[in-house]
């Protein structure tokens, strides 16, 4: 599922009451929820911005961020 980024917050809080909520209601249930960001632009990020989108994702506790280079 794509996410719209203007709708994110609704669009995840309706996944969480519509399904998740659905799927834990099991005994013995786990659910896992994963979320990849990609983000492209044809001039490339500029540095000062790959290091407040890193020091962020940090402070969120996202594991595995990069960016790739092309």
């Amino acid at each position: 599922m794509h996410l719209d980024p203007a709708r994110m917050s609704t669009q995840a809080r309706d996944l969480a009451g519509d399904l998740f909520a659905n799927l834990n209601a099991l005994d013995g249930t786990t659910v896992e929820v994963t979320i990849e960001v990609r983000a492209t632009n044809p001039d490339r990020f500029p540095e000062s911005l790959r290091k407040l989108v890193k020091e962020n994702a940090d402070a969120l506790g996202m594991r595995d961020q990069s960016f790739e280079r092309d």
